[in-house]
């Protein structure tokens, strides 16, 4: 085949792939047809831009989806979900990759990170103040100089001036070219002014401003891979309420064993048949009901030390303590958040597109130059302040694992707030309640009372 078939089909190939098969099959008789590459140029649109189906966090809200779904619950506010309670969603990047020997660490913060952006949009939900400003601007100046305005004599000076310019600057060019030097790199000197003839932008932006408390929002359940994880947090007016005594010190423990057969520890056991492999999996607080029948407040942690087999035996035992330390704290913190915290949010988008036609003058002459330029910007801070002083928090259990895929070290921490354990904190593990000595709750009668008659007179 001569070069210049060669060239043809080559060319064929990169502009349409069905082409190519066609050149391939007219050639010696020996080549086969090449197969229609249509669905893989790179100018074509699907190729271009990343496919939906293909994004991370789709796989993630498909699943929270049939999640939802199989219990009959939506997000948002709805009387389909128990108490009419409202369930939020927040989605964040796991930044390292697997192999990074950080990934585990990272994990653990889009975990935080997805949190807070759930609880962000739950804020916003309830009270907002939203600012928005859209600015037009159209401008059109194209009209020459007058006569007169030439015609002054600083204006034929300022020609003349212009020429000279002109002159030295086509030497230097020519001096610069033949030195082996583009002249062209030094485009945008002093010698060229720009005047705007003609711009069309518009502008729009938008300022939010949320501020709430956002007491007994927790973590109901958590959907990860290896890019992203996405956290599905609730809120009611009974978490509402729990987390308000737990502040105040109000709660009553009812020492009623009848309520619930198995202590939070069986329970947790239970929902893990792969112990620390399943616990991996939790983060955030959860509201369970202990052997009492009381209402308890459970909150998991976890932490990742970044030590491989390669670190000595001192580093992956200081690492392992101080991740046990995190793992801890972010537990400890995490049961503040959810008795008494606020989270303030503020937010400016901007978004904006600016046409616009320019003279560029210069002594080689005047040249229109065109733009267009759309352009965005995003600003959100999200703080999330917390404090509440709790007795009776208890360290449950302590666990270590690997990760599932990536195989990185993980330890993690759980802690446990009941009313019991407060009672026990404050007064003692073998204190009873004054009135029920048995420790079975006490019955009451409800009977009606009445008060004393002290208005004979009658002269209201």
């Amino acid at each position: 085949m001569k070069l210049t078939s060669l060239w043809k089909l080559s060319f064929a190939v990169l502009l349409t792939g069905k082409a190519a098969a066609g050149v391939a099959a007219s050639g010696t008789g020996t080549e086969k047809p090449l197969p229609a590459a249509a669905d893989h140029e790179l100018t074509k649109a699907q190729n271009l831009y990343p496919a939906a189906e293909e994004v991370s966090s789709g796989r993630l809200a498909q699943k929270r989806d049939d999640y939802l779904k199989t219990r009959g619950w939506v997000l948002g506010y709805s009387h389909s979900n128990p108490n009419s309670a409202y369930l939020g969603w927040g989605e964040a990047r796991i930044a390292a990759k697997p192999d990074d020997v950080k990934f585990g660490q990272s994990r653990v913060l889009a975990f935080e990170t997805s949190l807070i952006e759930g609880t962000g949009d739950f804020v916003r939900f309830q009270e907002r103040k939203t600012a928005p400003e859209t600015i037009r601007r159209f401008f059109k100046d194209v009209g020459e100089p007058a006569e007169a305005d030439a015609a002054q004599p600083e204006s034929w000076g300022k020609v003349i001036r212009q020429k000279v310019e002109a002159l030295g600057e086509a030497k230097l060019d020519a001096a610069l070219e033949k030195a082996g030097v583009d002249p062209g790199q030094f485009r945008g000197s002093g010698l060229e002014k720009k005047r705007n003839l003609l711009k069309d932008s518009v502008l729009k932006s938008i300022h939010i401003e949320a501020l709430k408390s956002v007491a007994g929002v927790r973590t109901l359940a958590t959907f990860e891979d290896l890019h992203d994880v996405g956290t599905l947090i609730v809120y009611s007016d009974n978490q509402r309420d729990l987390a308000k005594s737990m502040f105040t010190g109000r709660t009553v423990a009812r020492s009623d064993p009848t309520k619930q057969p198995d202590d939070i520890l069986k329970q947790i056991e239970a929902a893990c048949p792969k112990g620390a492999q399943d616990l991996a999996d939790v983060f955030g607080v959860r509201v369970m009901t202990d052997e009492n029948g009381d209402r308890t407040v459970v909150s998991f942690g976890q932490w990742s030390p970044a030590v491989t087999r390669a670190d000595s035996s001192f580093t992956r035992d200081a690492g392992i303590k101080a991740g046990r330390a995190h793992a801890q704290a972010l537990a400890d913190g995490a049961l503040s958040d959810f008795v008494n915290s606020t989270l303030s949010l503020e937010l400016d988008s901007s978004v904006w597109q600016d046409e616009q036609m320019d003279r560029i003058i210069s002594p080689r002459g005047n040249e229109e130059v065109e733009s267009l330029v759309i352009g965005e910007s995003l600003k959100q801070v999200l703080k999330q302040h917390g404090k509440a002083t709790l007795q009776g928090v208890m360290t449950l259990k302590e666990w270590t694992a690997n990760h599932p895929e990536t195989g990185h070290l993980l330890v993690g921490c759980v802690l446990m707030w009941s009313p019991s354990s407060r009672d026990a904190a404050i007064h003692g593990l073998n204190a009873r309640r004054p009135g029920s000595p048995s420790g079975q709750p006490q019955s009451y009668d409800n009977a009606i009372r009445v008060s004393p008659d002290l208005d004979k007179a009658r002269d209201f």
